[in-house]
């Protein structure tokens, strides 16, 4: 039996090397293949980096340009403003929209000041002059007010609140508002 053993150990050595060649050459195929796969995947990678890098490239230009931006419209605030002077701009913009704002004039019924309101935005104190005002006239010309009164440079801190616009009937409308003008406070 030892005999045959001695035998058998040769061919059963040589078939245990077969094997673990066969098993090495397995692990190192699979390995070559993830290999591949991984050196696909960087590449992609690789490119979207490239990619971000070159967005971030012209980011940096927006956000200056944004900063300046925001500068341009802080040094537009004003920084004093009165109830007066916001009363007298709004005339201003109904006259020019065809209003008749004099003494005989009927189209504004009401234009009153509130309660002026502190605001903390974005870490600046802000004093809202508050108001509210009813305009009569031709449906258009209440139309082109609002349009104009929200579009204003005169006054580039207005904020409409509030719109109510109803028929009075024969082509004419009634407009309800309510709008804050902002101010720095201080």
């Amino acid at each position: 039996m030892i005999g045959r053993l001695r035998l058998l150990k040769p061919r059963l050595w040589s078939l245990v090397m077969t094997v673990l060649t066969g098993l090495a050459v397995i692990v190192l195929a699979a390995m070559g293949v993830i290999y591949l796969q991984k050196q696909g995947q960087q590449a992609s990678l690789q490119d979207q980096i490239q990619q971000l890098q070159r967005v971030a490239s012209e980011v940096s230009p927006i956000n200056e340009e944004l900063k300046l931006d925001f500068a341009e419209a802080s040094e537009a605030i004003p920084r004093t403003l009165e109830n007066e002077d916001v009363i007298m701009a709004v005339l201003g913009i109904a006259e020019a929209v065809g209003f008749d704002t004099g003494p005989t004039g009927d189209a504004i019924q009401r234009i009153a000041s509130g309660e002026p309101v502190t605001e903390n935005i974005h870490g600046s104190e802000y004093v809202g002059l508050r108001f509210t005002m009813v305009i009569t006239g031709e449906r258009a010309m209440v139309e082109e007010f609002v349009v104009a009164l929200d579009s204003t440079t005169v006054l580039r801190t207005l904020v409409i609140e509030r719109l109510d616009v109803s028929d009075t009937g024969s082509g004419g409308a009634m407009a309800s508002l309510a709008f804050t003008v902002y101010v720095l406070k201080g």
